[in-house]
């Protein structure tokens, strides 16, 4: 292992230990979230418990982060919740095939930090995981919003990754809300056509009940955002 990479894993194992403190205290204060979102929390974490101690003790992570999205601080911009970056990052250093962490996190560092690290986190998530659908459309929004004429050959490549039928994605709900990205893109880039065949794709996901902004993510019969 390299300098870099013995430094990388210490960090890790460091905050992982004070972070896991923390998570404990959190644990036996915090309110109950909904028996939906109980259920959901512990199927993840059961299932990343078979792949090995790192990547359970990401999902354990990103269980007890994931609610303040939707929850505790649902009247704070993403953007605004810094506090929220070293856990983030922890996540995918513990478990790099997370994407979810690193859609969030390049989102918020490249916000606050600046456009080229929050580019370059996306950048890493996206090598970590080529066949992402939400991996290769994130890099391509952050360099649209960047200069979308300056990296317009990059943007298209990876819109068309995206899109590709061996792309992955967590659920449908998640190509739907990646594929309507990848059209407002194209259509913003001339690709006329290209928008058109994927707005296509997106009204036969809703006429099957996809994209039709269902948020209830506790399960108390209330849409969260």
């Amino acid at each position: 292992m390299t300098g870099y990479g013995s430094r990388r894993w210490l960090s890790a194992a460091l905050l992982l230990a004070v972070l896991t403190a923390s998570l404990g205290l959190a644990a036996a204060s915090s309110p109950p979230s909904g028996m939906a979102r109980t259920g959901r929390a512990m199927g993840r974490a059961g299932f990343a418990y078979l792949g090995g101690l790192r990547t359970f003790a990401a999902a354990i992570l990103w269980n007890r982060t994931e609610p303040v999205f939707h929850e505790y601080y649902a009247s704070v911009p993403l953007a605004e919740q810094r506090y929220l970056i070293p856990t983030l990052r922890l996540v995918v250093l513990l478990d790099p095939q997370f994407v979810q962490a690193y859609y969030v996190s390049s989102f918020m560092v490249g916000r606050m930090v600046g456009e080229d690290a929050g580019i370059a986190l996306a950048r890493e998530g996206a090598r970590e995981n080529p066949s992402s659908g939400l991996m290769q459309v994130n890099l391509a929004q952050l360099l649209f919003v960047k200069d979308k004429e300056v990296h317009r050959d990059e943007i298209l490549e990876r819109v068309s990754r995206s899109l590709d039928a061996k792309a992955t994605w967590i659920d449908d709900e998640e190509r739907y809300e990646g594929y309507l990205i990848a059209a407002q893109m194209l259509k913003s880039l001339g690709r006329l056509d290209a928008a058109q065949r994927v707005n296509s794709a997106l009204e036969t996901m809703r006429a099957a009940g996809i994209g039709l902004g269902d948020h209830d993510h506790d399960g108390d019969g209330i849409q969260d955002h």
